[in-house]
């Protein structure tokens, strides 16, 4: 089923290509392409998942679109308004590297526009926690319960019990006596 969808999409590329790229050029080969991807995915292989799993497409879709519908109306309206103004005055005066150095930092400010939106009205408070920690964090993971900081160890799947054994064998080889009559974990008390 999938090797069929695959083919239906390409199919529609090539077909929606010759179209709109006769008409409207390159700009019509990007919505082509565009085009038929976002169609062949929510004609079939989103209710195909959905059947998979035994839900509806509508309960795949809502939170997708509660979480990023708010950023993407709001970040597109602010790149529509800055494109059609400034930008697009600022490209039209200058040459190709400043244009082009003006379009991509303009991108990165409605990308940043659409982070902040995402983060304030589309994350619960939890996930907007996560995110912030993530953020905050030089590894990139998210601090979570279970990491023992004294061995920078990731233990979540551990019992209590565990990780205070692993906690005292940490102690006892730091001050020295971690010799083989040392305490050590699931041996003795």
């Amino acid at each position: 089923m999938i090797a069929l969808t695959s083919l239906a999409e390409v199919t529609t590329q090539i077909v929606l290509t010759a179209v709109l790229g006769e008409y409207f050029g390159i700009t019509g080969v990007a919505f082509a392409i565009l085009g038929s991807v976002v169609c062949i995915e929510l004609a079939i292989t989103l209710p195909l998942l959905g059947r998979k799993l035994g839900t509806g497409t509508v309960q795949l879709v809502a939170p997708v679109l509660r979480t990023h519908l708010p950023s993407l109306v709001i970040s597109g309206t602010v790149g529509w308004f800055v494109a059609e103004g400034p930008v697009l005055r600022f490209v039209s005066s200058h040459g190709r590297i400043a244009g082009t150095s003006a379009v991509a930092a303009t991108g990165v400010a409605i990308l940043f526009v659409y982070l902040v939106v995402l983060t304030g009205m589309g994350l619960d408070r939890a996930e907007r926690q996560d995110a912030i920690a993530w953020l905050r964090n030089r590894r990139g993971a998210p601090k979570s319960p279970g990491v023992d900081e004294a061995c920078k160890v990731q233990s979540p799947r551990l019992p209590v019990d565990d990780v205070t054994a692993v906690e005292k064998e940490v102690r006892n080889r730091e001050s020295g006596r971690g010799g083989a009559g040392a305490e050590r974990p699931g041996h003795g008390a």
